[in-house]
């Protein structure tokens, strides 16, 4: 039988249940970020010891919110800040 295409991703997951996960363990989100800073941010990234560059950043991720509209960005700004 024929089934209609479907564009990618065809699956949603709701964001409740992401934000719920993101509460519980916030570990890939951390290292998501500190991937996106050594990318696009690599002189900020080597500026901090790798060990402090963590405890900031997930001291930043419980100060903002895992859900934070731009996380990222709002890390990024803060750690120049420093």
């Amino acid at each position: 039988y024929d089934m209609p295409e479907r564009t990618s991703p065809w699956w949603q997951v709701p964001q409740a249940l992401i934000d719920k996960m993101l509460l519980k363990d916030a570990s890939a989100l951390q290292h998501n970020i500190l991937r996106d800073l050594q990318h696009q941010e690599p002189e900020l990234y080597h500026s901090f010891p790798p060990h402090t560059l963590e405890r900031k950043v997930t001291s930043l991720i419980d100060a903002f919110g895992a859900t934070h509209h731009d996380l990222t960005g709002g890390i990024i700004t803060r750690l120049k800040q420093e």
